[in-house]
């Protein structure tokens, strides 16, 4: 179930593009791990929580392994994780209120709480172990789980008169159970038969609420009230008998507190300080002159003849802590964030745009910097490569320079790149043509990219009296007003150019204006603008809420709504005079016709080296259909795949591989897919797996081809065993011949074509059964 992530190893096993030699159709894990939730110590490693998924640290070597979704765990984002010390089973929460119970390579998955059929939300916020009983703190109250017997008793309402009450953590002293909650701190007594009953619960009448944090420390209990205002958290203890501010600890913004047979430790947005039962200072925030610039969100002891913390952070990992010297950074390999607003990739790298903006195309404010990965392996980023911009929403590599990347920022304007993630430049109203937002002062708000046959860079200045720039080659400022076809109040995203050099671009709830420049950029008389919308001979769109555009192979363009996908097969009509609607693709169900997709909105579309069309939708996943739509190919879900969620923010594809890197509001996933880029030409062609070793059941791929080239496999004596087209630049053949039957051991020829006969090509294939 683990996945180890050190050495050679670590490299191979994640590297998607490194090492292209990926079984196709295998997912890959693109998930960060540097937020920690919880920790658990054993003699021999460190298991962590991380938000997505598990991560484990050796004590020894200080390798590390990783858990996600993928391989094999039930959800993807954790809350919570404990374990029942004697048997070492853990028990892991996710916010879908699914639980995992995982003893060595046995895991069992439970949904009683999932289940439950209560209003309000029902996360799970902490576990409390207690011998052979697990107490769930809960936004509804407490549930109990016996490890023993795998029985769950609750919901406890525990609130007043049995009403519903945020449980943020629970403490005990082995006599009593303590739950920290929204209302105040609750009380009841460990043994009580009948902990469901609400009146077994009592409210402390003098501490008040809220208290977020607990921890009960030799014979005293410790509670955390939060300020009202930024670090003025107070922490009372009952060790003296009535509840008295306890202030060896400063007033910190607190997050959580903790404690063992020897200390009490606090976490707080600033380091963490573990005290003995002296109340002296053992360890802290400037044990032995290091400062933690960490927001510290857990601490556990480690080895206490060194010294030794673990401490878990938002955004760093774990650090280990020991002597007053300080490790810190451990996590698996991954970006730094899990937002995707925008994925693209070539070669041997992607990069991703982690900003974004809501339904209403205004800002999230999400200062989030560029992720890069590059041969396999995540390039942490800096904060400062995107000058002080967020939002950042869309990136295009430069078709010309391979050493240039854009950016578009949906706040400071348009960003330029280095291959290695520095900045080169940024153009926004105050040294380009590009303008200020309407109505909001310093603003430059680019929401999309994209180039055209002659590699200029177009791009929507959203908001702005001419929303429309172009940038030359010889770095040429064009801008161009949409008239009232959009004003310029009206927030504008995305911007595609088709085969056509026609330039589409996206308006919020109000369909697309089509813009043809006529191939001269500095005369505006023989511009053309025409706006499509839902009525016939207008668009004929599905829907004017317009989400995704993409154009494909064949010069169609596919527009995504929220009322499913249209297609325009002659763009090239719109300033003709001719028909040019969209049309609907029709394909069969259950025996008769329905509209493709006509109940999804459509977020993403993508095109791959085949022309096959992958489609992201808001809630049911993602869509891979054949080039001309009618043909359902793949359809993954959360429930059918490893895929993270069903809602699909964007698919990105990467030419040379067939890796498909898709963007779900959980984080991102790729997939190995089929098809690639194909050429005019005969690359350098090879089959992988390639020998088949014995136990292989997946398809062979044969990459490197002339695209849609004639593909014939036979045996050592002419005989042919199979025939296909290449998807793009690669075929793929699942070991078998025409009967269905796998082929036997021996060596494979394979004849490759290109489309009008011109040029041939062979390789072999060694299959061992």
């Amino acid at each position: 179930m683990r996945q180890l992530l050190t050495g050679i190893l670590f490299l191979y096993a994640l590297s998607s593009i490194a090492q292209p030699d990926i079984a196709l159709g295998s997912w890959g894990n693109e998930l960060p791990y540097n937020k920690v939730i919880d920790i658990v110590v054993r003699p021999d490693e460190v298991v962590v929580a991380a938000e997505n998924g598990l991560f484990y640290y050796g004590r020894q070597f200080r390798n590390l392994e990783r858990e996600s979704k993928i391989d094999g765990l039930s959800g993807v984002v954790i809350t919570a994780m404990t374990e029942h010390a004697e048997s070492g089973t853990l028990v892991v929460a996710y916010d879908n209120q699914i639980i995992d119970v995982i003893q060595g390579e046995q895991q069992s998955t439970y949904f009683d709480i999932q289940r439950f059929t209560i209003s309000g939300g029902k996360t799970i916020n902490d576990i409390l172990p207690v011998g052979d009983r697990m107490f769930f703190s809960c936004d509804f109250g407490v549930v109990e789980f016996n490890i023993q017997t795998r029985e769950f008793d609750g919901p406890y309402f525990i609130g007043d008169a049995g009403t519903q009450v945020v449980v943020n953590e629970m403490s005990t002293d082995g006599q009593f159970l303590f739950a920290a909650t929204e209302d105040g701190l609750y009380t009841a007594d460990l043994n009580d038969p009948n902990l469901r009953d609400f009146n077994a619960w009592s409210l402390d009448q003098v501490l008040g609420g809220p208290i977020n944090t607990l921890a009960y420390f030799d014979g005293g209990l410790y509670v955390n009230k939060p300020g009202e205002v930024f670090n003025t958290d107070t922490i009372y203890s009952n060790k003296s008998g009535g509840w008295i501010p306890f202030t060896d600890l400063a007033f910190w913004r607190r997050n959580s507190l903790a404690a063992d047979d020897d200390y009490l430790m606090e976490c707080t947005t600033f380091g963490f300080t573990a005290l003995d039962k002296n109340f002296e200072k053992a360890a802290g925030a400037t044990q032995g002159g290091v400062d933690y610039p960490f927001y510290i969100t857990t601490i556990v002891q480690g080895d206490p003849e060194f010294g030794e913390f673990f401490l878990g952070t938002r955004e760093s990992g774990l650090v280990r802590h020991w002597n007053g010297f300080l490790n810190p950074n451990y996590f698996p390999e991954g970006p730094q964030v899990r937002e995707v607003f925008d994925v693209v990739s070539r070669g041997d790298e992607v990069w991703v745009a982690p900003g974004g903006v809501d339904g209403s195309f205004l800002n999230l404010f999400n200062s989030k910097p560029i992720q890069i990965k590059r041969e396999g392996e995540w390039i942490p980023s800096d904060q400062s490569i995107q000058d002080s911009a967020f939002d950042m929403i869309e990136i295009a590599f430069d078709p010309i320079d391979q050493n240039v990347i854009w950016g578009a920022s949906y706040s400071r304007g348009l960003m330029r790149w280095n291959a290695d993630g520095t900045l080169h430049s940024r153009y926004d109203y105050t040294n380009s043509i590009l303008e200020e937002k309407n109505g909001q002062a310093g603003f430059t708000n680019i929401g999309g990219l994209d180039f055209d046959s002659q590699s200029r860079l177009w791009m929507t200045n959203s908001s702005t009296e001419n929303p429309l720039v172009v940038r030359t080659r010889n770095n040429e400022w064009f801008n161009y007003g949409l008239g009232g076809l959009a004003p310029s109040t009206l927030p504008i995203k995305s911007v595609m150019v088709d085969n056509s050099d026609q330039v589409w671009v996206q308006l919020r709830n109000d369909g697309i204006v089509v813009f043809n420049h006529n191939n001269t950029l500095a005369n505006p008389n023989d511009d053309q603008q025409r706006k499509l919308g839902t009525a016939t001979g207008q668009g004929a769109l599905s829907s004017r809420s317009v989400l995704s555009m993409a154009t494909d192979k064949n010069g169609a363009v596919w527009v995504g709504t929220n009322q499913g996908v249209v297609t325009f097969f002659s763009p090239e009509r719109i300033f003709t005079g001719q028909n040019f609607d969209a049309q609907h693709v029709l394909i069969e169900q259950n025996g008769s016709l329905s509209k493709l997709l006509e109940n999804e909105a459509v977020t993403s579309i993508a095109i791959d080296g085949g022309n096959r069309k992958w489609f992201g939708t808001a809630r049911s996943g993602v869509f891979v259909m054949s080039p001309d739509g009618t043909e359902e190919l793949l359809h993954f879900t959360e429930e059918n795949s490893p895929l993270f969620s069903n809602s699909i923010q964007a698919i990105g594809i990467n030419p040379d591989h067939g890796e498909v890197y898709i963007s779900t509001d959980r984080g991102m996933i790729s997939y190995r897919g089929g098809a690639t880029e194909g050429q005019d030409t005969f690359g350098d062609v090879m089959a992988f797996p390639n020998p088949v070793k014995p136990g292989f059941s997946g398809d062979i791929a044969i990459r490197g081809l002339a695209e849609n080239a004639n593909v014939k496999i036979t045996d050592i004596s002419g005989n042919l065993v199979f025939e296909t087209t290449a998807l793009g630049g690669q075929a793929l053949w699942n070991g078998q011949s025409f009967s269905g039957r796998d082929v036997a051991t021996g060596v494979y020829l394979v004849f490759l074509t290109n489309d009008d006969g011109s040029e041939t090509a062979v390789t072999k294939i060694m299959i061992v059964r």
